[in-house]
């Protein structure tokens, strides 16, 4: 139907659309090419990633760069909740932990906002 209601749009090119991706790269980019990741594990994340990008070398650029700072955000995260369950272990924070669902993070929480126990005692002595 031709009445002059619309204006032909242009449909970006793939290289166009791949660019963009390029530049934008953030979670959702398969999807816009129509890839789905499914059902995966955290083991099974990167290796799905690569089998969706075989063959489509821009959007492997894109996929290589992002996995390889998930791996090393996954690596430091893992180092850093290292260092808490030991500050745990080595803090008052050990005694909160033995209440059950109290981990390290609740119970390092609570240690440092109780910071010195005897100021307590006191407190309580003079009500």
């Amino acid at each position: 139907m031709r009445l002059g209601w619309f204006e032909p749009t242009h449909c970006k090119s793939i290289d166009a659309q791949q660019v963009r991706a390029m530049l934008t790269a953030r979670r959702g980019i398969l999807r816009g090419f129509g890839f789905k990741v499914g059902k995966i594990t955290p083991r099974s994340f990167a290796r799905r990633i690569r089998e969706l990008v075989a063959g489509h070398p821009k959007l492997q650029a894109i996929a290589q760069a992002l996995l390889s700072m998930r791996a090393v955000l996954l690596r430091e995260l893992d180092a850093f909740k290292k260092r808490v369950r030991c500050m745990a272990r080595a803090d008052a924070a050990k005694l909160l932990m033995s209440a059950q669902a109290v981990g390290p993070i609740v119970a390092l929480t609570n240690a440092s906002a109780i910071d010195d126990p005897a100021r307590l005692s006191d407190q309580q002595s003079h009500w």
